[in-house]
């Protein structure tokens, strides 16, 4: 198990990234917006559902803070449709490695606490979150934020098992 818990994680870290020098931390500070994609990993088109997106990166002390929203529309039938906002908040400090950030009070993952890390890689800053519930079973989420010209391409990945069972895309636009 260990063995697919490091391939997926290699994958999942090395996926998307690109093949420039490390952009500055300051360049992917400010407020972005958009519309993203999403899917459950299987590739059926009724599993895919559309996103607002908000993402905020700002500076923290020796570090940044990143806070970021998911609208999306949830119904559990016809009759029974809802606007559902999801929002997550994380302040990363940098370590000895100058494109390497820890989260704030990130865990142990193999006892059940998530253990959320962030990098610089080129043009993109990839955060990742590994966990391993005390069944064994394992949850790694990849998010690559990737400066464009007018903001970010944004992609989301979240392995179950090794199962891709969650994907989302995303272009965002720089709001400031």
């Amino acid at each position: 198990m260990r063995n697919i818990v490091l391939s997926t994680l290699i994958w999942a870290l090395a996926w998307g990234t690109a093949l420039a020098d490390d952009r500055p931390l300051d360049d992917f500070f400010g407020q972005f917006t958009g519309v993203g994609i999403a899917d459950s990993g299987t590739f059926e088109t009724s599993d895919i559902s559309h996103r607002d997106l908000a993402v905020l990166i700002e500076p923290a002390e020796d570090g940044f803070k990143l806070t970021w929203t998911t609208y999306f529309v949830s119904s559990t039938s016809d009759a029974d449709v809802s606007l559902k906002e999801k929002s997550a908040t994380l302040t990363f400090k940098r370590t000895d490695d100058q494109n390497r950030f820890d989260a704030l009070g990130t865990g142990d993952p193999l006892a059940g606490a998530p253990a959320t890390w962030a990098r610089l890689d080129g043009n993109s800053l990839i955060v990742n979150s590994l966990q391993v519930k005390t069944n064994g079973k394992y949850d790694v989420t990849s998010y690559i934020r990737t400066l464009t010209e007018d903001g970010l391409d944004v992609t989301f990945i979240r392995f179950k098992n090794g199962n891709v069972t969650r994907r989302v895309r995303a272009d965002l636009t720089r709001d400031n």
